[in-house]
């Protein structure tokens, strides 16, 4: 687990996770944030860095779900995170700031 807080509308977070089981293993890995306050989006990529949410995995809910049947994924593949605050108008004008924990599993 991670904790991270953003303060302003421009910070981000970068994050990576390497699944350490063999590829005879290979299970869905389970990306997810726990919202603690204010509002979040974030977007993934397998072994490459996620540029864009549109032509990434994105979240659903706080969650990734990577399927390796589904997605090009084996035991040599890393996964690249990228969150953003979803910010509003009255984020902007409150300084209201983004906090949350950010977990992977399988």
């Amino acid at each position: 687990m991670v904790s991270v807080a953003f303060n302003k509308d421009t910070d981000e977070a970068f994050f990576s996770f390497h699944p350490d089981w063999p590829e005879s293993e290979l299970s869905m890995v389970v990306l997810a944030a726990k919202v603690k306050f204010g509002s979040l989006y974030f977007y993934s990529a397998v072994d490459q860095y996620p540029r864009h949410f549109l032509d990434s995995i994105q979240e659903v809910n706080n969650v990734i779900a990577i399927d390796p049947r589904e997605t090009p994924f084996n035991a040599m593949s890393t996964i690249f995170t990228r969150f953003r605050p979803d910010i509003a108008l009255y984020d902007l004008v409150s300084k209201r700031e983004t906090l949350f924990d950010f977990y992977a599993f399988r």
